[in-house]
């Protein structure tokens, strides 16, 4: 006796049966379904096919079933993680010092758990976004230890070199998990010396003229608000991209020029529209950083528009 025979048709995970007309498929196909053949070189449909028993069919059906849902499921886990925000433990294994300074931020940025210090006071607490890089967590570190931005920081996870370009979502890294900080100290001690030697202040940024006169601080001769200037301090501008800007400021700052600064140091067009937000509050363009009771290392967020 001939065995009965179906047609599983790959593309679309159908079986036809005598009873299932190949312009049937053409019409589901075409008719808004989320099932859909491709189009060939001539302008017909391709498809692969394969000539098996009712029974393998469905075996066929059931696999390819399977296979969706578990891409869907992995799709959905990564975007899940994207946003997920993670506490990462960094273990300075090279200064061997706790003179370092920390202080408390939001998203990306040093929290401080007083316990965590009080056992090592080696450990810093980060929080990061899993759909921010590694180097991110440089950054910040970097910055908040006040150590030099081209000292080479390497970030290690359980004996293994974490690659600074990738996501944390794509790395091993696990809320609470402890990461190694490693570089090396005579290229600190070094770059310390070189830093002092052009007479750069490590606790702020890299200002020339140009750049005082649009931040207003052109008027101050001292830090410490001398000869009738106001008092400067440092702050940090983040945008999505994670990287961070410090900036010198003083309490008569506008918020406008906080937006050319930043198009500036980003090599941004002039005509980008920028919003900056404190604290989850929108900051006006012509309101001034005294406006906004900002202290020394606040963090800024920075939005970016279409021109």
């Amino acid at each position: 006796m001939i065995p009965k025979l179906v047609v599983y048709i790959h593309e679309l995970n159908v079986i036809m049966s005598q009873y299932l007309k190949v312009g049937q498929l053409i019409g589901i196909s075409d008719n808004g379904s989320d099932l859909e053949l491709p189009l060939a070189d001539d302008g017909g449909f391709e498809a692969t096919i394969t000539i098996t028993t009712p029974e393998e069919a469905d075996k066929l059906k059931n696999l390819k079933r399977v296979e969706q849902q578990s891409a869907d499921l992995e799709e959905f886990i990564e975007d899940e993680l994207s946003g997920k925000e993670l506490t990462l433990r960094l273990k300075d294994v090279s200064s061997g010092t706790s003179d370092m300074k920390r202080t408390s931020d939001s998203a990306i940025d040093i929290d401080i758990d007083e316990d965590t210090e009080k056992e090592d006071n080696s450990i810093t607490n980060v929080a990061i976004q899993g759909n921010d890089k590694v180097q991110n967590i440089i950054d910040v570190f970097v910055y908040k230890h006040k150590l030099p931005e081209n000292l080479q920081i390497e970030l290690m996870f359980d004996g293994i070199s974490l690659d600074p370009q990738l996501q944390v979502n794509h790395t091993e890294l696990t809320d609470n998990c402890l990461i190694e900080v490693e570089y090396d100290t005579k290229e600190l001690e070094s770059l310390r010396k070189e830093q002092k030697q052009n007479g750069d202040d490590e606790n702020g940024s890299d200002l020339d003229i140009n750049d005082e006169e649009l931040l207003g601080l052109d008027g101050d001769s001292n830090d410490d608000g001398s000869n009738g200037g106001s008092q400067r301090f440092t702050v940090l501008l983040k945008g999505k991209d994670g990287i961070p800007y410090k900036v010198q400021v003083s309490n008569e700052t506008k918020v406008s020029a906080l937006m050319k600064y930043y198009l500036q140091k980003a090599k941004l067009d002039k005509k980008i529209k920028v919003k900056l937000s404190f604290d989850n509050e929108p900051l006006a363009p012509n309101s001034t950083i005294g406006d906004a009771d900002m202290e020394e290392d606040d963090l800024i967020d920075v939005v970016l528009g279409k021109k």
